[in-house]
């Protein structure tokens, strides 16, 4: 416990979390699509989300929307996080955090 300094003991679960986002550019700026994939996998890959761990980025293939009329192409990160129980001096329950360390 970083407040207190006192060792502690924590029980929890590993958890695998999946973000996905959709990339969007206008039709003659498909290269602007990879550029911005490549500087969020740079991202991610040097800081991540905090209290979780970048396992793996992916995208699939650049479309054209046709509801949106631009090209679009889907992006997801997996992570692993640990989902830990918070509990009371008393023993009663309070909530969850995540928690974890970035270890690329």
């Amino acid at each position: 416990n970083a407040s207190s300094g006192l060792w502690e003991d924590v029980f929890g679960r590993q958890a695998y979390i999946t973000f996905g986002l959709d990339l969007f550019a206008h039709a003659n700026d498909e290269p602007k699509i990879q550029h911005t994939f490549d500087a969020l996998s740079r991202a991610l890959a040097a800081d991540g989300p905090p209290h979780l761990q970048v396992l793996e980025i992916s995208c699939g293939e650049t479309a054209f929307d046709p509801n949106h009329r631009l090209l679009k192409r889907p992006v997801q990160a997996l992570c692993s996080t640990y989902l830990v129980r918070s509990v009371n001096p008393d023993g009663s329950f309070t909530d969850f955090e995540l928690l974890g360390e970035l270890s690329l």
